[in-house]
């Protein structure tokens, strides 16, 4: 649903975007062998004698913080960003232009541009941390000062219904 509310307001703005096919991993031992290649992309023109088609241009990773209510930094309750793990951003090719973040009734968003990576930090991070299946994973960390925040117009926002 993430991905759609952010596909929407992409293309209300004019852009051209792709939505690649999810695959999912039949175990949890698997699911390196299923990594993506992006949640969306946005697509640019290219143009010959004749012609003219939309090719996948840049790569965006979308996320629900389905745990946190944010609308901009100031009510951010946490100290520093997580942006992804750090074998995923490792691993990816091409490097994702940005990550989207949105908030958990869907109203909000933020942006981590993949521009900033120098500026992030690796650091090993609880990971459903309280739970039983919590565990330790290595993640990139980005300073607050580099996050951006959004409102999406209420035309393209799909408030939660939170229970």
């Amino acid at each position: 649903m993430a991905v759609g509310v952010i596909a929407a307001h992409f293309a209300r703005s004019g852009k051209h975007v792709v939505l690649p096919a999810v695959r999912y991993a039949p175990t949890w031992e698997e699911r390196f062998q299923y990594a993506d290649d992006g949640d969306l992309w946005v697509c640019k023109e290219v143009s010959g004698a004749g012609y003219s088609v939309y090719r996948p241009d840049q790569r965006y990773e979308i996320k629900h913080l389905w745990r946190q209510e944010f609308t901009c930094l100031k009510d951010w309750d946490e100290q520093t960003f997580i942006v992804c793990a750090k074998r995923a951003w490792d691993k990816a090719k091409p490097k994702p232009t940005a990550f989207i973040f949105l908030n958990r009734r869907m109203t909000h968003f933020a942006i981590v541009r993949g521009s900033t990576a120098d500026q992030w930090e690796a650091k090993e991070r609880w990971n459903f941390k309280g739970t039983p299946n919590a565990f330790k994973a290595w993640r990139y960390i980005c300073p607050l000062e580099l996050v951006e925040w959004r409102e999406l117009d209420p035309a393209e926002a799909r408030p939660y219904k939170l229970a």
